[in-house]
């Protein structure tokens, strides 16, 4: 829930900004709100890395499995290695499509990946009947939502930098968008 709590943040604080510089199509502002809101995704990725991987070495201790250590251990290490990739990479990416009005270039690559991931699954469970085989397929297919989305940055996008002065100021609204996360988050619990 936290990492997703975080995640929408990020996200809602970078859609927000990103409206006026791209209606005025300032390429700089949009590259420097891009910039901060890819720093902080970054930082929320190396954390979901730090904590899967601390999951991923404690899990297999407290879960009693037939399955060995090593084969426990790497499942949930690569479902928290592709979400991190997705966190890394794309995430700053899909904020921009979103507020560009190209959602269904983010829709597209979603069902891209979703269907190339449970063709792999389902062909690696028929081949090898190894659950670890799933997770991997799991990795493929975000790497392949990260070269989709490069691709897409680089040729609808080329006037924008990721590596721009990061304007943190332009995402600083943050906080009210945690307060407003939290608050829908406790609507639906009570309901």
């Amino acid at each position: 829930i936290y990492i997703s709590l975080v995640e929408a943040v990020i996200g809602n604080a970078c859609l927000n900004a990103l409206y006026k510089p791209i209606s005025a199509n300032d390429d700089n502002s949009i590259s420097s709100i891009l910039s901060a809101t890819k720093k902080s995704y970054k930082k929320v990725a190396l954390f979901y890395f730090l904590a899967s991987t601390i999951l991923a070495a404690v899990l297999p201790l407290v879960v009693h499995s037939s399955m060995s250590y090593l084969t426990l251990f790497l499942i949930v290490f690569l479902r928290g290695l592709g979400g991190t990739i997705v966190f890394f990479f794309e995430s700053t990416v899909r904020q921009l499509l979103i507020a560009d009005g190209r959602h269904f270039y983010k829709e597209l690559i979603h069902v891209i990946c979703y269907g190339v991931s449970s063709a792999i699954e389902i062909a690696l469970i028929i081949i090898t009947k190894n659950p670890l085989m799933v997770e991997i397929a799991y990795v493929v297919s975000a790497l392949i939502g990260l070269v989709l989305y490069y691709f897409l940055f680089k040729k609808k996008y080329k006037n924008i930098s990721l590596k721009a002065k990061p304007d943190y100021n332009a995402i600083n609204d943050k906080k009210y968008f945690l307060i407003h996360q939290i608050h829908n988050h406790y609507l639906v619990i009570l309901h």
